[in-house]
């Protein structure tokens, strides 16, 4: 195996989001998955643009799924 890197750079990271479509801006977490796809929380934007709040402030959060679609050569779960 190679060797891991030891970081990444702030570039690296927003071209990866960018290339799940993301805006990096509202994107809290990300987990990669496998075998079930990428996860994601997100703070949520009113329509006016704005970041949702709850009564005390904390912003509002969603989880997102983007899966791996069934039939894509390649993302098939590692034991099949």
């Amino acid at each position: 195996m190679d060797p891991l890197p030891t970081a990444i750079t702030h570039d690296q990271h927003l071209a990866a989001l960018q290339a799940l479509g993301l805006d990096p801006a509202l994107v809290t977490s990300v987990r990669l998955d496998v075998r079930t796809g990428t996860f994601v929380t997100v703070f949520v934007r009113s329509p006016s643009g704005n970041v949702v709040a709850q009564g005390d402030g904390t912003p509002v959060t969603a989880r997102l799924h983007i899966p791996f679609p069934a039939l894509t050569p390649g993302c098939a779960p590692a034991d099949s």
